[in-house]
């Protein structure tokens, strides 16, 4: 199966879920998917993870040597 294809099923399978209103446990386990990747595919189609137009934001810091001599 092609990566787009792959995409598309689990987009699929996702709506079946989130429709069907059981559990992920319960859903999983009657139609056949195996949950460690129903939860991958969940977490990777997550609005959060999609949002591939978010850019990194760097902060600078500025770390400064103590004045006086530890033990350490």
């Amino acid at each position: 199966m092609k990566r787009k294809e792959k995409e598309t099923y689990w987009i699929v399978k996702i709506e079946e879920y989130r429709a069907s209103g059981l559990s992920l446990i319960e859903w999983c386990e009657t139609s056949d998917v195996a949950l460690h990747n129903m939860k991958y595919w969940l977490r990777k189609q997550s609005p959060i993870n999609r949002d591939s137009s978010q850019e990194t934001s760097w902060v600078s810091c500025v770390v400064e040597e103590p004045k006086e001599k530890s033990i350490f």
